[in-house]
């Protein structure tokens, strides 16, 4: 065991240098008073729990104090203050570790090195049982009744079932309260479902509506659908007159011989050629008149007279080549007429193509056009039977009205489901009440079975028979 062996105090209060060699069993510091007998005890208090704070114990005409406690394993607690430093310094094997900075607390090494601690009662009064004061009477006799249960349970170990006991109280006092406000809220909770014994009917006619509503956006999809249709229709019908007027407009180019019109224009261009000829040859005979006038020679002109006979004959010749020119050339006119007229011919195909593609479109369309009749007569079915419905513009509201009905419906569901949730706690709670009762009574029992073992009071220490302890647990009971 671990036991004090000396102290020096330095500077502290009346001290201005102390030193005792104390005792491993009990100590008691005598003498006459105000010699510093209670310094002695508040140096050991400040050096073990850093108790009083401040630093009015130095000695007036000293700068510092200081407290060494020697410890019967060779270790030294150094507790030092001055006016502007507060340190502990522990001397174990050799080796010295400072502790600055700790505040109201106690370094967590000190504590462990003298395993002083006192004894916590409750949260506003503790105990050292190492420790007492001067003039302070016997041990917990002029204490009430209330702190010496609480200070021999705690010494004893009985705080754990006080505290449990307190615990429990409280966890009971809780629960209670809990379920009350449960209580209270699931007979709030039940008596708006029964309000609300409408909400089943109400969903009945909610399905139904939505239904109608279904059935309604169906119908007007389709008459939009058909309404795309019947645009489409009169889009291709239109294009189907305009490829009727192309057609009728070559309706004759079967007629027409591509061979016969190749041979006219080959004349054609025959003609040009000679119509080429004549001209020069006009422009040779132009030049031999002037030839003529020109001289008197008469062989010459004998001979240009020759040469102007057979120009002549020439000429002739060429004019009626000219006549059929002029034929050829309005038949050319006219082959051009037509080759203009059959410029396109090329993309006929394309276009015949298109049509037969428009006329299988057109079947198509024919068929929707069927499908669009029976649905008109089934919008007409419909619209009859929604004649039925006399308050349909109304219908907006009461779908708000049932939606607003809806979502407190769905509120109920979940208070309902709150209201399982709490009940299971409520069964939970129950359970962990009657456990605790009766650990709480197995607790009672065996603190009874101690006290009989001991046969002591633990409030006065005598001794107590089966009445008074008895007695001892209806005061804990209700405490």
């Amino acid at each position: 065991m671990i036991y004090i062996k000396s102290i020096e105090i330095e500077n502290f209060q009346s001290h201005k240098y102390s030193k005792l060699d104390l005792s491993e069993n009990l100590n008691v510091i005598v003498g006459p008073s105000d010699n510093g007998k209670s310094a002695i005890i508040r140096a050991l208090k400040w050096c073990l729990f850093n108790e009083p704070k401040g630093s009015e114990f130095i000695r007036f005409d000293s700068n510092y104090c200081r407290v060494t406690l020697t410890l019967s394993d060779g270790v030294k607690i150094i507790r030092e203050r001055t006016k502007t430093k507060n340190s502990y310094r522990l001397i174990k094997d050799g080796e010295e570790l400072v502790f600055e900075g700790f505040g109201n607390d106690i370094p967590l090494e000190i504590l462990e090195a003298h395993r002083i601690r006192k004894i916590k009662i409750d949260k506003d009064n503790d105990l050292c049982l190492n420790l007492s004061e001067q003039l302070e009477g016997p041990f917990l006799l002029s204490q009430p009744n209330s702190f010496k249960s609480k200070a021999i349970g705690k010494i004893v170990g009985l705080n754990i079932i006080d505290e449990a006991i307190k615990d429990i109280n409280k966890d009971i006092n809780l629960i209670q309260s809990d379920s009350k406000v449960i209580k209270d809220n699931l007979s709030e909770i039940n008596k708006k479902i029964d309000s609300l014994s409408y909400v089943n009917e109400l969903e009945r006619h909610i399905s139904k509506k939505e239904k109608i509503l279904n059935q309604l956006k169906e119908k007007v999809d389709l008459l939009y659908k058909i309404k795309k249709y019947n645009e489409t229709l009169n889009q291709l019908n239109i294009e189907i007159t305009e490829q009727k007027k192309i057609i009728k407009k070559f309706k004759l180019i079967e007629n027409y011989d591509l061979n016969l019109l190749e041979k006219k224009i080959s004349d054609f261009i025959k003609l040009k050629n000679t119509d080429c000829n004549i001209t020069l040859i006009n422009n040779d005979i132009f030049k031999q008149q002037e030839i003529i006038q020109k001289t008197s020679n008469i062989d010459v002109v004998n001979l240009h007279i020759t040469k102007l006979v057979e120009l002549m004959q020439k000429y002739i010749v060429l004019y009626q080549l000219k006549e059929k020119a002029i034929v050829l050339n309005d038949e050319i006119k006219l082959n051009e007429k037509i080759e203009l007229n059959t410029r396109n011919v090329p993309a006929i195909n394309e276009i015949v193509q298109k049509i037969e593609h428009i006329l299988i479109k057109y079947n198509q369309i024919i068929d929707k056009y069927n499908k669009y009749n029976a649905c008109i007569m089934s919008i007409a079915k419909g619209n009859v039977y929604m004649e039925k419905f006399e308050k349909i513009d109304k219908l907006s509201v009461v779908i708000n009205y049932i939606e607003e009905k809806v979502f407190k419906f769905k509120n109920i569901l979940t208070y309902g489901e709150n209201y399982n949730t709490i009940k299971k706690e409520i069964i939970d709670l129950s359970l962990d009440y009657k456990r605790l009762t009766g650990e709480i009574s197995n607790l009672m029992n065996s603190y009874k079975s101690i006290l009989k073992d001991i046969n002591v009071c633990p409030v006065c220490g005598s001794e107590v028979d089966e009445s008074r302890i008895d007695k001892i647990l209806s005061i804990i009971e209700e405490e």
